[in-house]
């Protein structure tokens, strides 16, 4: 789909999703903490869910502050897409899927995450903001049904 922007340029809005996934992997790699956020909607419906169990945010306020505490944790940083990411647009909605490899430092602690991830976002006056972000790690083990 192709849109105008208010300077009356072409927009392509797979690129424009594209974009925005792409600030919040530079953001996390550069570990600013306030250009990951600028992703987001910020929204009391804006919701999160992380890696760890406790890590599911409903609300920008929710997740705003944890975000900030992750970016200043993490040294070393390098966030590079392996599959993806992939994007469809409905309208003013969009979803992407994809995977995330993340390398970075905690502490004296080299980490490693392959996540999966699926962004929902939403086309607003301000262009495209992320309503949900959902990133999962694979179970070390396969979980018996």
């Amino acid at each position: 789909m192709v849109s105008t922007s208010p300077g009356d340029e072409v927009v392509d809005d797979r690129d424009a999703v594209l974009e925005v996934l792409e600030r919040i992997r530079r953001g996390w790699e550069s570990m600013e903490g306030d250009a990951v956020l600028a992703c987001f909607e910020a929204s009391d419906t804006t919701v999160v869910i992380g890696t760890d169990e406790p890590e599911y945010w409903i609300g920008y306020a929710a997740f705003e502050g944890p975000f900030r505490s992750m970016a200043g944790t993490f040294s070393d940083a390098d966030y590079r897409w392996t599959d993806g990411p992939s994007v469809e647009i409905d309208g003013r909605i969009a979803w992407s899927t994809g995977r995330l490899v993340g390398r970075f430092r905690s502490g004296s602690e080299d980490i490693e995450l392959d996540m999966r991830t699926t962004h929902v976002l939403r086309r607003g006056a301000n262009g495209w903001a992320i309503v949900q972000g959902h990133y999962s790690l694979a179970a070390a083990e396969p979980t018996s049904y």
